[in-house]
């Protein structure tokens, strides 16, 4: 691929959407040197922050999310996502980009809508069984699909040869930290056992709440715990702690930080996104399960029962997330000594070279 045309890197609204983009990214840099690469997103974003610290040039087209249970402000997000491949379009058109990635989300609308219209090639990653709004809207013209589960082509017809199973993107940086540098680096205390508490980068309410009416008992029967509380919880009452060397709590842990804090851990407790289980598979880290319980098609539940079955986490639905479950099933489960065997039952449903094998394949379809 010639230097003069650049990609388009598109996903956002939340982690999920955001870090495969950018770990794709990463890898067409690496795959075809001197690459250009643009991110077009919704200003004041996340993709925004993350593009440019990855030294990606960010470009702003004004899409909205649709808002659940709400009639008054959804009515102008029609116009806004029309509005917003125009602007997608003009983009495009200005940055020569020859082709566009889209990783989900709202504001992976634009551009992919965009690159459609222009009769441009764009791909799609999905790693949802059942695919997210925009994969379903556009994923019949998409160059390719790139996915994680086999029944995700049940929803796209007849044509299997829009589609590669091949994982769902992390970073190249999960799952090759050591631990023990991992935790000084990260400020804690070597040698305890370590817990990672996360919801996502929006947070979860009631991990959040378990996690503050447990932190004290925690630290006190000897753990370290790396709490991200996420952007929407506030941690002004989260940093009491008796010593700053067993607990970390920040509101979105960068992805590097991130990488350490999985490479940290011994165990996790967290939301169940298809992003966040490909980073605990890759890493090898098990994990108490607490499927959001309104996500689409209650996906998040089915993802949790997929890896509790094979043996590399505990589900615990959300309604039943307490300080003291969340203590006795962490108890139970360190005594019992199982942390070995569920981790590597969990590497096993591991995908570790999926954004290496997409911009392969990318770079391959297009200069075919």
């Amino acid at each position: 691929m010639t230097n003069q045309h650049a990609v388009a890197l598109a996903g956002g609204g939340t982690g999920g959407h955001v870090m495969p983009a950018l770990a794709v990214g990463r890898e067409l840099r690496k795959q075809s040197p001197g690459i250009k690469l643009i991110y077009v997103g919704n200003t004041g974003s996340l993709e925004e922050r993350l593009a440019m610290v990855e030294g990606i040039d960010f470009f702003s087209v004004s899409i909205k999310p649709l808002r659940r249970g709400v009639l008054f402000p959804n009515l102008a997000v029609p116009f806004l996502a029309g509005n917003s491949i125009i602007q997608a379009r003009k983009i495009l058109r200005q940055n020569n980009v020859k082709m566009v990635f889209g990783s989900g989300g709202f504001s992976s609308w634009p551009a992919c809508a965009a690159a459609r219209f222009m009769r441009l090639p764009y791909y799609l990653t999905d790693g949802n069984a059942y695919p997210g709004l925009v994969t379903r809207l556009l994923g019949r013209k998409a160059a390719k699909i790139y996915i994680a589960f086999d029944q995700t082509k049940d929803y796209f017809g007849s044509n299997a040869n829009n589609f590669l199973l091949t994982g769902f993107p992390v970073s190249d940086s999960i799952g090759r930290l050591n631990k023990h540098e991992a935790r000084i680096a990260l400020g804690l205390d070597p040698d305890r056992i370590t817990l990672l508490a996360t919801g996502g980068s929006g947070g979860a309410r009631t991990i959040n709440q378990a996690i503050s009416g447990a932190k004290d008992a925690l630290i006190e029967q000897g753990y370290n715990l790396i709490w991200q509380t996420g952007k929407q919880w506030e941690t002004e009452n989260a940093t009491d702690t008796n010593s700053s060397r067993n607990f970390l709590v920040e509101k979105f842990l960068e992805p590097a930080r991130m990488a350490a804090a999985i490479a940290a851990a011994d165990i996790a407790v967290t939301r169940c996104g298809i992003m966040t289980l490909s980073e605990l598979a890759v890493a090898g880290l098990p994990a108490l399960l607490v499927p959001f319980p309104y996500s689409a098609e209650g996906h998040q539940e089915a993802n949790a029962q997929a890896v509790e079955m094979a043996g590399g986490g505990i589900m615990i639905r959300d309604k039943d997330l307490t300080p003291e479950r969340l203590l006795q099933t962490l108890n139970e489960t360190i005594n019992q000594g199982t942390l070995a065997r569920m981790s590597a039952n969990f590497l096993k449903l591991a995908r570790p070279d999926a954004a290496r094998l997409i911009a392969a394949n990318m770079l391959g379809t297009v200069n075919a």
